[in-house]
């Protein structure tokens, strides 16, 4: 992938600010090519994919950046969905042994401060 310049976070102008359902992301991407197109006015994701430009260039690149938007591209093997994760049933031995764990943890802790 080629390297462009660092992008930056401009500060918007209040008249510029997106609602929160304008703060979207958007990913793309088909069979035919192994690179991954994104579209994000989400201001956290937008210094995420900023600061992996900086870092990882040769994999991350910003083709496009706005005041509160920005275009990415990198390989789509880096995007995961993964399934939700599964909530463990714990019997009463095992909640009274997990909470005293916790507890010595906490008292060792404290007994280092």
């Amino acid at each position: 992938m080629k390297t462009t310049q660092n992008h930056q976070l401009d500060n918007a102008p209040p008249e510029t600010r997106l609602s929160a359902d304008e703060r979207e992301t958007s990913f793309l991407w088909d069979d035919s090519s192994s690179i991954c197109l994104c579209y994000t006015a989400n201001p956290a994701m937008l210094r995420k994919l900023d600061s992996l430009c900086e870092t990882y260039p040769e994999c991350f690149v910003c083709t496009k950046r706005h005041f509160n938007s920005g275009f990415y591209e990198f390989p789509k093997r880096f995007v995961s969905i993964r399934k939700p994760p599964q909530k463990k049933e714990l019997s009463q031995q095992e909640r009274q042994a997990i909470a005293l764990r916790l507890s010595l943890a906490r008292n060792e802790r404290k007994s280092h401060l």
